[in-house]
């Protein structure tokens, strides 16, 4: 058996064995749905009720309009952990259809975590899972002040050290903390994100897995201490459980069309997966806060 894979072998059973609590993986309970058809976002309502629920998301952030909290003391502070600048000993991407999400293994070594800031809570990282669209001007989920980017990550972080099989239960325990980066096109590459992007061909087929080499967490989703938004939503995918705190970084991140285009170049159960971005809901007077 080569190397090749062994290593390949050994990301598989670790995807498999891991806790991972990925929306992507929403086959645990059996849910299925797409970005098109008779099972797109149009229909979510029909198929899924929390859908339909009064603290959806994404939603358009109009910065004027919300809440102005100087960071720096106890409840505006953003911290962190040093596990980011440390690098995994195992990261692995999946296509399972509607998006392509990232895993890491840090093995028996503590996780990279979020601490303090507006929740004054632990939450340890899960996974992440990127967003775009059919053109670089319609990518991201969350807008700001009705601006689009050319994509959205989105990292998944759970409360503690709590185990669930689903993000699902995670959101309804209130367990729930994603962090978005929105990324702008730019004339230069992001260098951090090549060696996953050269990967996406290898799992440019549904259900595909690949190891990529591993790079500290730092790199691709750096740490920031202000201008970030909170507000309380759902997850942006099937069932759209509500109860997910959401923070969104408001400077964008830098990434070439061309690096974007590789992602509209994978495949869903129905055809190319050119746009998994849900469309914008209503935001019904939420409180939104802009830490700066």
């Amino acid at each position: 058996m080569t190397l090749e894979i062994l290593i390949i072998v050994a990301a598989v059973m670790f995807m498999a064995s891991y806790w991972v609590c990925a929306g992507q993986r929403n086959k645990l309970i059996q849910i299925e749905y797409s970005y098109t058809g008779s099972k797109g976002p149009a229909h979510w309502r029909e198929l899924f009720p929390n859908s339909a629920g009064p603290c959806q998301s994404p939603i358009n952030i109009v910065l004027d309009d919300a809440i102005a909290m100087h960071v720096g003391g106890a409840d505006g502070e953003l911290r962190f952990s040093e596990e980011y600048s440390r690098t995994p000993k195992q990261m692995c991407i999946h296509n399972d259809g509607n998006s392509v999400t990232l895993y890491v293994d840090f093995g028996n070594d503590p996780r990279p975590a979020v601490m303090r800031g507006p929740r004054g809570e632990k939450f340890e990282f899960a996974n992440a899972s990127f967003r775009w669209g059919p053109n670089d001007q319609e990518g991201s989920e969350h807008t700001i002040n009705y601006q689009n980017y050319a994509m959205e990550l989105q990292a998944i972080y759970i409360k503690g050290s709590r185990r669930y099989c689903n993000c699902s239960q995670a959101a309804e325990d209130n367990a729930m903390l994603i962090i978005s980066y929105l990324f702008q096109v730019s004339q230069t590459e992001n260098h951090y994100l090549t060696p996953l992007i050269l990967s996406l061909p290898r799992i440019a087929a549904i259900q595909r897995t690949t190891p990529v080499c591993p790079i500290p967490l730092f790199f691709i989703m750096p740490p920031f201490v202000s201008k970030y938004v909170s507000y309380c939503g759902s997850l942006t995918f099937p069932p759209c459980t509500e109860g997910v705190y959401w923070i969104v970084q408001t400077d964008p991140l830098a990434i070439s069309s061309a690096q974007v285009d590789q992602f509209r170049k994978l495949r869903s159960s129905s055809g190319l997966l050119e746009n998994n971005r849900r469309p914008l809901q209503d935001g019904n007077g939420r409180e939104i806060t802009f830490y700066i």
